[in-house]
């Protein structure tokens, strides 16, 4: 898996203050969208108001019995501009009655607002009055008999005033509540998120080696498979770290013996400087002790790979910057004859026979090369070394699978049980080794989904007993 080239950067704001900036600014908008409905409706519905309020007006003076004396030419009949008791608005309404010919015949007495006479004028209007740019609503209504013609106006700063007005004490309460709202929001955020700040505040405060698992019955449905998947993931690295910890035991205590030995025949040979006879025997087993310690790094070496491998595919996939080893279809039959010409000159020195009998064919599998070949190479290394002069190895394929038999020194059932069990040696084995290989073997069979199991039987030779290693599919 190769790092992402569209990673998020990561952000200077902490999730609780972003997610309280976001449902403030949510409310606020839609707040601010609310009050803009509020105020068209409020608006709408009172110019639908006040115009059925004009109209009604002008349609009873139209109606009435106005009789007007005659006056002096520009001189209205005027109705008293005294205020009445109460709170009055004196733009909430004005009137004027003009004759046809547009003269004023009366008025309500405001002197320095006039209505401009519009002839034949009948309906609503938007205009100005006289002497003011204000704009006014009016409606023009003439009489029953046509005999004067009434102006009923309203001034329109004064409707959006009114609109304001209703706005302001519809909205007023949401206006004192909002920063309460945000303030409660806030907390409510705070609280909410401390699961979290408990996460890592627990994180920060653990030792290196503390692999508890963290309390998960305690945290909110959302936030408990985070800490569910951490835990597994404590599990995990405990368990890979139990792992390494007994590996390098187990390692440091089996180089300790052959690394010794070293050190023996070398002081060996230094002492035998004038003996060239004892000599040549301490550097052939210096070398030899050298090729035992190379062995068994190597299986040290083999063994670290495949642990790593099965942690791996445990968790199910690679690590981000490991490189991906092809797999392809191996054949069993070129792995069996490759290791056999491997162990040949082995088997040869000892007299040993080997037989390969492949009347039919396994199936193949599907994986990385390297590791059948480790496979066949361990198991055929273990029965030649321990098989006796003079015998054999006999490997037989066939369809269920493949067999490996060879002859060796008769065990214990609880020697032979232990067999693949970590640097396990059965007691009184003359043969060098480190007991990896079979240790080896079965992680193999793991990673290539396949079981390796031990058989003994008897035989004829006092001492000795036939061992039988299969190997079968998986299932």
């Amino acid at each position: 898996m190769t790092p992402s080239s569209n990673k998020r950067p990561p952000s200077r704001w902490s999730l609780q203050l972003r997610l309280s900036a976001f449902f403030t600014l949510a409310v606020t908008i839609a707040w601010l969208f609310a009050a803009a409905f509020a105020w068209f409706e409020s608006a709408e519905y009172i110019d639908e108001f006040f115009d059925t309020q004009q109209l009604l007006f002008a349609k009873r003076l139209a109606a009435s019995d106005l009789k007007f004396a005659p006056r002096p030419e520009g001189i209205p009949a005027v109705f008293s501009n005294k205020k009445a008791k109460g709170e009055v608005e004196e733009e909430a309404l004005r009137f004027a009655i003009f004759s046809p010919n547009g003269d004023l015949l009366m008025s309500d007495g405001i002197s320095d607002e006039r209505f401009c006479f519009r002839p034949g004028m009948e309906g609503f209007e938007d205009a100005t009055m006289k002497g003011n740019d204000d704009l006014w609503r009016i409606v023009w209504q003439p009489a029953v008999d046509h005999s004067f013609i009434v102006a009923v106006g309203q001034k329109k700063e004064y409707r959006q005033e009114m609109a304001l007005e209703l706005l302001e004490e519809q909205m007023m309460p949401w206006i004192v509540m909002l920063p309460i709202l945000a303030v409660g929001l806030i907390i409510m955020v705070r609280r909410e998120l401390s699961p979290l700040r408990m996460v890592k505040n627990e994180l920060e405060n653990r030792q290196p080696g503390n692999a508890a698992p963290l309390p998960a019955e305690q945290m909110p449905p959302e936030i408990r498979p985070l800490v569910l998947s951490l835990n597994s993931h404590f599990e995990r690295v405990a368990s890979l770290l139990e792992r390494e910890r007994a590996f390098i035991a187990d390692a440091a205590h089996e180089l300790r013996t052959p690394l010794a030995g070293l050190r023996i025949q070398a002081e060996v040979a230094q002492l035998s400087e004038n003996d060239p006879e004892a000599l040549n025997t301490a550097l052939k087993n210096l070398i030899s002790g050298i090729d035992r310690s190379s062995r068994l790094a190597d299986q040290l070496l083999a063994l670290s790979r495949i642990e790593g491998m099965q942690a791996l595919s445990a968790a199910g996939k690679e690590y981000e910057n490991a490189t991906p080893v092809p797999e392809e279809a191996i054949h069993w039959p070129e792995v069996v004859n490759e290791a056999v010409s491997e162990y040949l000159p082995l088997a040869e020195k000892k007299g040993i026979t080997m037989l390969v009998s492949n009347d039919s064919l396994p199936p193949p599998v599907n994986t990385q090369p390297a590791l059948p070949r480790m496979l066949m190479r361990n198991l055929l290394d273990n029965a030649v070394r321990y098989a006796p002069e003079n015998s054999e190895v006999r490997i037989i394929l066939k369809t269920s699978g493949i067999t490996m038999e060879n002859t060796g020194p008769a065990l214990p059932d609880e020697a032979f049980s232990r067999l693949g069990e970590r640097f396990y040696r059965p007691p009184g084995q003359a043969e060098p080794g480190s007991g990896l290989g079979l240790s080896i073997v079965h992680q193999l069979a793991g990673l290539l989904r396949i079981t390796v199991f031990l058989e003994k039987k008897d035989t004829d030779n006092p001492g000795q007993i036939k061992y039988i290693a299969h190997i079968r599919p998986a299932g």
